[in-house]
């Protein structure tokens, strides 16, 4: 899920750019956000979708396993942030008070870390 900071710097990367204002096939764009860059591509179709996000030096990636009722499985998120605590603070700034944190890990660099920042549904935004 593209969170509003960077959808809005896309939308202004878009808006100021001397370049055409939708990305040739084929082509990508780079987007900073706070903690992270996002390369935006499109396909050969012109489809465009978030191909890598790439996390801002001292930014760590982490998993969080939550859920709103105790006989409801806990889903999974991600979040990108400097320390355990404040991953975990930004979750429930997005999620509210309803949603249960159950467990909470750091990701290390590697090769589970590089299969969520590529993929465009788990991208931690």
């Amino acid at each position: 899920m593209l969170c509003f900071e960077c959808y809005k710097d896309f939308r202004d990367y878009l808006n100021t750019t001397t370049e055409t204002t939708v990305l040739p096939k084929g082509q990508s764009a780079k987007v900073f956000c706070r903690n992270c860059e996002v390369i935006y591509k499109t396909d050969d179709r012109g489809i465009m979708s978030v191909a890598r996000c790439i996390p801002a030096r001292g930014f760590c990636l982490f998993e969080i396993c939550a859920t709103y009722a105790k006989t409801i499985p806990p889903c999974t998120y991600y979040r990108l942030a400097k320390t355990m605590n404040e991953a975990k603070r930004n979750f429930k700034a997005v999620m509210g008070d309803w949603m249960k944190i159950i467990s909470a890990r750091l990701i290390p660099p590697g090769e589970e870390a590089e299969s969520i920042l590529t993929n465009p549904i788990q991208v931690p935004l």
